[in-house]
């Protein structure tokens, strides 16, 4: 694949309103930082309204502007314009700095979307002759003159520079290589995109949807997404049908919970690592360090009694990782949890280890999109809105403000969730929201029901929620009118009756 470029202008004179000009007419993507001043606030404010060059130019330069002057620099401005697809406008004022990505994506994919990519036909099917490539049948190809055309992707035209049709093989070694490296950006949801920098999910999505092979080779794609914090990707992948390869669940935890900076074995740190270490220890590191990470270039290897000499992952594997985190869960809340066995092909506990990841991970959109996929709703969002509540406490005790602000305000939000719920089902079938509050169900380890866990951890919103009072008295007063002035009438009729 090729190194993205682009073209920065900050501030700026009239000579880099040309050096522009050339860049754009060699479709080489441009990023102006509005509001950094004279050359680059004049290209924006062009680009809005062109009718205000000559006034715009004075002001922004300072200088008096002859005929011949301005019709040189309004030449320009005008061939920029009408390359204005190639030119991405950063307003440095009102833009947050995380679009920036967004924007630099945007642009750099538009530029290779209009570059000719692939070498003359004709070179092509001499090659052809010399050497025999296999091809990825998709149903989409159309033959003209012994030719397989595919006008694609631009993922797909770039392996063409090469190859007619690259193999399924080319394309998984392909992505495959991305995932060796830790990845150490996490991106926030709000302001995140498609074509979001990097590049890597836009190209790789494209390739295996090309290729008709998202569900076989998608699970990589799939963990890259769920690291970078790339809700889209994470949300379209599960809608097309890939699974999550539960065999990456130990790399999912060293590298988004594990703190690999910090030297944790040696010094102690105040992020999540470190926290769930003082609740259990055990757990903690059998979830963080269990994962052994073993790269071409590096020498070094982790060593654990639940890893093999020669595999980096194994069946037990994943399964000791995820019952380590159900056993975090139960430890965190003082529970007795029970020590059920972790199917391999079981589609729902999958998506529920994920959630847990995500509890730990502490990240918003992606918990959202696993707690909807999930069973038991109501009482899965009451014990993630009491994880990270108590986790909160944990943060706030060893004085990590931001963390337990962040965990604070995640388990408000799933409380918020559930009594949304509550008063939904209220509105639309009151006797089974009423009966639901006394639903059983084992989450993590857990065995309870929404009302009984409400109690038992404080969630005083819930418990005082009118499903909840209706079903205590519906069990206290056996269906009976818990006003006493009806009961007594009842028993003089009875009397006076016989």
């Amino acid at each position: 694949m090729p190194i993205p470029i682009a073209i920065f202008l900050c501030e700026g004179d009239i000579d880099d309103i040309v050096h522009v000009d050339k860049a754009l007419k060699h479709k080489l993507p441009v990023i102006v930082m509005k509001g950094s001043g004279k050359a680059a606030d004049l290209v924006s404010a062009y680009l809005e309204n062109p009718n205000d060059l000559r006034k715009k130019a004075s002001v922004l330069f300072g200088i008096r502007f002859d005929d011949e002057k301005y019709e040189q620099l309004k030449e320009h401005m005008q061939s920029i314009n009408k390359k204005s697809e190639l030119v991405g406008v950063f307003d440095l004022y009102n833009d947050d700095p995380l679009m920036l990505s967004n924007v630099v994506g945007e642009a750099v994919v538009s530029c290779w979307s209009i570059e000719k990519l692939l070498p003359d036909p004709k070179e092509i099917l001499v090659k052809n002759k010399k050497e025999k490539l296999g091809t990825v049948s998709t149903g989409k190809e159309n033959n003209t003159g012994n030719q397989t055309i595919k006008d694609t992707s631009l993922a797909w035209n770039f392996l063409r520079k090469n190859s007619i049709g690259p193999s399924e093989k080319t394309i998984y070694e392909l992505l495959e290589g991305f995932k060796k490296d830790i990845r150490p950006y996490v991106l926030n949801p709000k302001f995140s995109a498609p074509t979001s920098l990097p590049l890597y999910f836009f190209f790789g999505y494209q390739l295996f949807q090309e290729s008709e092979s998202l569900e076989r080779c998608g699970p990589i794609l799939l963990l890259e997404a769920l690291k970078a914090n790339r809700c889209d990707y994470v949300r379209v992948l599960l809608d097309q049908g890939v699974s999550f390869d539960m065999n990456y669940l130990p790399e999912l935890y060293a590298q988004t919970v594990s703190c690999e900076g910090c030297e944790f074995k040696k010094h102690d740190c105040l992020h999540m690592q470190w926290i769930l270490k003082q609740i259990n220890e055990k757990h903690a590191e059998r979830l963080c360090h269990v994962y052994i990470c073993v790269n071409d270039n590096s020498n070094a290897t982790e060593k654990h009694p639940d890893c093999k000499d020669g595999h980096k992952m194994t069946i037990n594997f994943y399964k000791s990782v995820a019952q380590a985190a159900r056993l975090l869960c139960c430890e965190i809340l003082r529970y007795q949890g029970k020590n059920d066995d972790i199917e391999d092909d079981d589609t729902d506990e999958r998506i529920s280890d994920l959630l847990l990841w995500t509890i730990f991970a502490n990240r918003k959109k992606l918990a959202e999109i696993f707690w909807l996929k999930s069973k038991n709703h109501l009482l899965t969002g009451l014990i993630c809105a009491a994880i990270l509540q108590k986790l909160s406490k944990k943060a706030d005790n060893v004085k990590e403000q931001i963390l337990s602000n962040e965990l604070e305000n995640h388990s408000k939000l799933f409380e918020q969730r559930c009594i949304s719920i509550m008063d939904i089902m209220f509105e639309e079938d009151t006797r089974n929201a009423i009966d639901l509050m006394d639903d059983e169900a084992t989450i993590w380890g857990i065995h309870s029901s929404p009302l009984t866990f409400a109690y038992e951890n404080f969630m005083y919103d819930v418990v005082a929620h009118t499903c909840s009072q209706k079903n205590m008295n519906k069990q206290w007063y056996n269906t009976l009118a818990p006003d006493l002035k009806p009961f007594m009438m009842a028993s003089i009729i009875d009397r006076n009756s016989q």
